[in-house]
């Protein structure tokens, strides 16, 4: 993923990146978590594991960013 620091602040935040997947009709089947410092932009790499016994089917993967309260 990349994180663009689109705040207008010229200095480093930390960011609260919760990421995830879930069914089509919006039921969570995983989610993560991770606190990203960003100064203009930051990128990561983050595995997620899905469970073994999830069955086949159409899935949604998600990312929401929030930065001082908001997402």
């Amino acid at each position: 993923m990349i994180i663009f620091n689109l705040a207008g602040k010229k200095e480093r935040v930390d960011a609260q990146v919760k990421f995830g997947v879930k069914n089509l009709d919006g039921k969570k089947i995983i989610e993560e978590d991770a606190r990203i410092a960003v100064e203009t932009q930051a990128s990561f790499i983050e595995d997620i594991l899905i469970p073994k016994d999830l069955p086949e089917g159409l899935y949604i993967f998600y990312a929401t960013v929030e930065f001082d309260k908001e997402i």
